[in-house]
């Protein structure tokens, strides 16, 4: 889906193409976990997940950083700018 090179960085061109979108499945992935996983981490099932990835759920502030807060302990340096750029 996301233009990947580089040990998981993305290129500028695909970041450029996706700032209007969150980038949540972008870093679940660069963490090594499913949809599934990262569900069972915060408690919420794999379809709304799949849900909040596509746009199809509003995600709110405090489950974002929830979200950046699992990503960072599988060792995934980011923030909540970086995975959702539209709550700029």
């Amino acid at each position: 889906m996301y233009q990947v090179k580089h040990g998981g960085c993305m290129t500028e061109n695909a970041k450029r193409s996706v700032e209007h979108k969150n980038l949540m499945a972008f870093y679940r992935k660069k963490a090594g976990l499913t949809q599934s996983d990262l569900g069972e981490l915060l408690g919420r099932c794999y379809t709304g997940i799949g849900h909040f990835e596509r746009d199809i759920r509003t995600i709110t502030l405090d489950f974002a950083r929830e979200v950046v807060a699992a990503f960072n302990k599988k060792g995934v340096d980011c923030t909540v700018d970086d995975v959702f750029p539209s709550l700029k």
